[in-house]
């Protein structure tokens, strides 16, 4: 139960209170405009509310207070106004206005409509009646208020723990070469990735001797129009905070014309922080430029949160003088391998030899390190760093780039067969088994490499194709070592313009939801409908997920998109329960985008924002790749059940959907795969593993549905085997929301599957099935002879 519904039944509100209300409405609205002067007068009397409410409009004020009151009396509280109240007590808390004067001001609202229950036009026995129902309502509005207060401070407990996050892994990031572009471009994107309310950070640094601050752009996570140079003007916020060592803040109207990147700061801008960071012993200095969504946002954050970044002036020319080597495996860190890289490029041409260049990357340390503990990370990390120094020649490099990536720099190959041989010593050497900690544990490793002078290119550019290169392993399978090609440059520039337009695509509203219904074959009710994205695409034509969705690895890309569907489906799911079709949709959700710490958030304000009850959406899990955190999943999971929300396993009985899952994963319900219901007719093996899967999920409790059922007889079949519920071309193709309600009362079923209802099979009556299959087909256990 929400604590909104519990909070309006422990006040008692009943419909013939609102009843009671609604006969008196036009005797309580009367004076209201008087009440809404007098209540901003009590308002601008307090020094403490004056002061926030200084310069802004009465008129807009006033008129925003009778609509209020209007609204108060008659909407009965419905969740579109309970969801603007709580709106309102978010604002209000973060205007810095105080609970108490909210209560305060809620006790005017009493007083005045009390004395209105004693106009002529209230009888005398309605009189106490009515003052009961409007201290309920009284009560309940300031009841939503306070919500609103509660859900913004955790709003911001969660961005001070972002904050904290970003400072942790930024000062411990050992993939930072310790110059400032690193570090800055690390904080940057990581205070837009984590923080909801920011909408941009810059990082700006001043040299020594230099005139002007170099501001590079990291808006929404990736590079904006690249640096930019802001002159020294002793006025600007960037030169006042540098010269008193202390945060400026600024509206945004006012830092629109201060020359940052683009001209404009991003829709939304509300706020503008300028922090410096410091100076350094080397003449170094630094400001961040934050921008926030709301007014007043440093203030309820505390600029102490963003001071603790003060010290990166000092902390870059700590890390541009540390040791070159790794602490923990004693290889050569990202900074010496440069240097080493670059020699043995410079070196190259006169002895008329290769030059490989390498990126190894651990195929599942992470699950070791979650399941058993860094300790036991560090302890493989250890051994595998000895086992890949014996298998490497006494010229070769080895070097730990970050975590568990290591860079390979193997000098004087005669030819590229030389390097194959490495690369599978390198593979085997990883490949067998580990003892940590008493545990047996196997990991492999994706290797990427690059040839020189064959790929003729700088230390950079070749360390960037060699990671392409070791992508593409992992892509194949993972355990591989793949020589870099042009075409992987190619595919990345096809990537970085897909994402590109699929970032315009949101904007412009062409990613569009189609929807497949589901249906009870044995009924013909129809239960619930897919939501399918599509891409209108103005030049392609109508694009399905697979051309576009396959390289959206993550991040803020991922979740927009994300949202974008939860939004279109809850709107069209309103509309259909508006037309008195409440249908159930389901959405499909990848693990990566379940996983990420906002996930749950975005449901909640997805359901709260389209005023659809949780029990009308189902999300169903489904990825290319394995789930890798189950403790993760089953958690954010085990949230979505508890807001109401159906969770459905996709893609059942597939590689990346296994029976464990059913062990570790809540879920109400699982989805048999389409290429077992595709061959369930042909292939007596799939037809005994689709038997099974219904079976479990009956013992288990779960519900079951098949999709893809292209034919009738697909679908009789399955209704032998206990599974009703299913979608496919043999029911209805995908098709626009609004076309559903239409399809739904022209859609009647088929006879023979509705033959059906209550009579599945018995397993006994398995045995005549197989028998009834095709002689030509292996039956289990036999061996077919030639």
């Amino acid at each position: 139960m929400r604590a909104d519904e519990a909070f309006f039944r422990f006040l008692r509100l009943e419909t013939e209170d609102f009843d009671l209300l609604d006969r008196y409405r036009a005797v309580l609205q009367q004076g209201a405009e008087l009440f809404a002067r007098s209540f901003y007068e009590y308002l601008f009397g307090a020094p403490e509310t004056a002061a926030i409410l200084a310069g802004r409009n009465l008129a807009a004020l006033l008129e925003g207070q009778a609509t209020h009151f209007e609204r108060l009396l008659a909407e009965r509280f419905a969740p579109e106004y309970r969801a603007a109240i709580q709106r309102v007590g978010q604002i209000h808390q973060r205007l810095g206005i105080a609970p108490a004067w909210i209560a305060g001001s809620y006790s005017l609202y009493k007083e005045h409509l009390e004395q209105r229950t004693n106009a002529p036009d209230v009888p005398p026995e309605d009189r106490a009646p009515l003052r009961r129902v409007l201290s309920k309502i009284v009560f309940a509005d300031l009841g939503l208020q306070l919500q609103g207060y509660a859900r913004a401070q955790s709003q911001e407990d969660a961005t001070r723990a972002a904050l904290t996050r970003v400072l942790i892994d930024t000062v411990l990031s050992e993939r930072s070469t310790g110059t400032w572009d690193s570090l800055l471009r690390r904080m940057c994107q990581g205070l837009v990735s984590e923080d909801t309310h920011i909408l941009a950070a810059w990082g700006a640094s001043l040299e020594a001797g230099r005139d002007g601050l170099t501001l590079a752009c990291f808006a929404d996570g990736g590079s904006g129009e690249g640096p930019t140079c802001i002159p020294r003007q002793p006025d600007h916020p960037c030169w006042q905070a540098l010269a008193a060592g202390e945060p400026v803040v600024v509206q945004a109207t006012d830092a629109a014309t201060l020359g940052l990147p683009g001209g404009v700061l991003p829709p939304g801008s509300q706020e503008v922080g300028f922090i410096p960071f410091g100076r350094s012993h080397a003449g170094y200095a630094g400001v961040g430029i934050v921008v926030a969504d709301y007014v007043n946002y440093f203030a309820r954050i505390g600029l102490d949160h963003f001071q603790a970044f003060s010290h990166f002036g000092d902390l870059a020319m700590t890390m541009r003088d540390q040791s070159l080597r790794d602490p923990l495996t004693g290889l050569p860190n990202r900074v010496l391998f440069h240097d080493r890289m670059n020699h043995a490029l410079a070196g190259a041409g006169r002895r008329e030899r290769l030059v490989a260049v390498g990126v190894l990357d651990l195929d599942g340390f992470k699950a070791v390190n979650d399941q058993f503990g860094h300790a036991a990370g560090d302890a493989l990390l250890r051994q595998a760093v000895g086992r890949l120094r014996g298998a490497m020649r006494p010229t070769d490099t080895l070097a730990r780039l970050g975590g568990d990536e290591f860079g390979l720099l193997l000098e004087g190959l005669e030819n590229v067969f030389q390097l194959e041989t490495l690369g599978e010593r390198f593979l085997e050497a990883v490949r067998e088994p580990f003892e940590v900690e008493g545990r047996i544990v196997r990991v492999s490793a994706s290797i990427g490499f690059t040839l020189h002078p064959l790929d003729d290119g700088d230390g950079e550019t070749l360390l960037r194709h060699a990671d392409m290169a070791m992508y593409s392993s992992k892509s194949a399978g993972r355990d591989k070592a793949t020589v870099y090609s042009a075409a992987m440059s190619a595919e990345a520039s096809r990537h970085a313009r897909m994402t590109g337009e699929l970032r315009s695509a949101i904007e412009r509203e062409e990613l569009v939801l189609h929807f497949q219904p589901q249906v009870d074959m044995a009924t013909g009710d129809v239960v619930g409908a897919e939501a399918l994205l599509r891409w209108s695409h103005p030049d392609r034509g109508m694009l399905l997920p697979g051309d576009f969705l396959d390289g959206v690895e993550g991040g803020p890309l991922l979740r927009r998109i994300g949202r974008h569907v939860l939004d279109q489906a809850l709107r069209q799911a309103a509309s259909w329960q508006a037309q008195g079709v409440p249908l159930r949709v389901a959405v499909n959700v990848g693990a990566r985008h379940l996983l990420m710490p906002q996930f749950i958030d975005d449901l909640r304000e997805s359901l709260a924002r389209h005023a659809v009850g949780a029990h009308l959406l189902a999300i169903e899990i489904t990825e290319n790749t394995p789930i890798v955190d189950l403790a993760s999943a089953r958690d954010a999971l085990a949230a979505c059940r508890r807001l109401g929300v159906t969770v459905i396993l996709d893609d059942f009985g597939t590689g990346n959907a296994p029976l464990s899952h059913l062990q570790a994963l809540p879920a109400d319900v699982i989805k048999i795969d389409r290429g077992f219901v595709r061959d369930i007719l042909r292939n007596p093996k799939d037809t005994a593993i689709v038997a099974g899967v219904v079976t479990s999920a009956q013992l288990l409790g779960l519900g079951i549905v098949a999709e893809g059922v292209e034919d009738e007889e697909q679908g009789d079949l399955l209704l032998k085997l206990g599974c009703r519920l299913a979608q496919g071309y043999a029911i209805a193709r995908p098709m626009p929301g609004p076309a559903i309600p239409d399809w739904i009362r022209a859609y009647t079923g088929l006879a023979s599957w509705r033959a059906w209802a209550g009579r599945p099979w018995r397993p006994a009556d398995y045995g005549a099935l197989m028998a009834a299959f095709p002689a030509s087909l292996p039956r289990a256990g036999a061996i077919a002879h030639p």
